[in-house]
């Protein structure tokens, strides 16, 4: 059990034999806790949201690079979406050439949301996206939303990600962003995407 107390000043002890008056309930930073393996880890009550393989997620692009643009999927680091790792339009597969490199802000630039599936994870954090089927790309006509965070960090993966509700199809990234699409349920007070 954990309480919360007022903020103190540590002040160490002067000598060996003087001790600190301290609440044996009270846990301070780079204090212990237990040294027992099965011993749960304290879920932050807000988090970023952390890749897995295979999570549906809904991003905005951030930059464009070589090659490659760098996505905002509500992590701690930016993901990558290579260009390699995208549909040309109309759902073409093929190996890209330079012509391709040159035209890149024509396919994404600054600002596009999209929704992609993670491809893989690295060592140091990094993450790679693909939109390498019909069911993901450039996300037109709605509105971006950014979720309130659960204690989880996110939304709790499922295997459906689109929701239809009336005429509205609303995509539910596991990072905690989603994005409803269609003209018909959006509002005229609010900016189009």
């Amino acid at each position: 059990m954990f309480k919360i107390v007022q903020p103190y000043s540590y002040r160490p002890p002067s000598d060996e034999t003087e001790t600190m008056d301290v609440d044996h309930n009270m846990t301070i930073p780079g204090q212990l806790i237990t040294s027992d393996t099965q011993f749960m880890r304290v879920t932050p009550i807000k988090s970023r949201y952390t890749p897995e393989i295979g999570d549906l997620v809904v991003g905005v692009i951030t930059e464009l690079g070589q090659k490659k643009w760098k996505v905002d999927i509500n992590s701690r680091v930016d993901a990558t979406l290579q260009l390699a790792s995208i549909n040309l339009p109309g759902g073409i597969q093929r190996r890209k050439t330079g012509s391709d490199e040159l035209q890149m802000r024509s396919f994404f630039q600054e600002g596009d949301l999209l929704v992609a599936e993670v491809q893989s994870i690295y060592h140091d954090g990094s993450v790679s996206l693909h939109t390498r089927s019909l069911k993901y790309g450039k996300l037109r006509n709605g509105q971006f939303l950014k979720l309130a965070k659960s204690r989880t960090g996110g939304v709790i993966r499922s295997k459906q990600s689109t929701v239809q509700i009336k005429d509205c199809d609303l995509i539910l990234g596991v990072n905690g962003y989603a994005f409803v699409h269609s003209e018909s349920c959006s509002r005229p007070d609010r900016q189009n995407l």
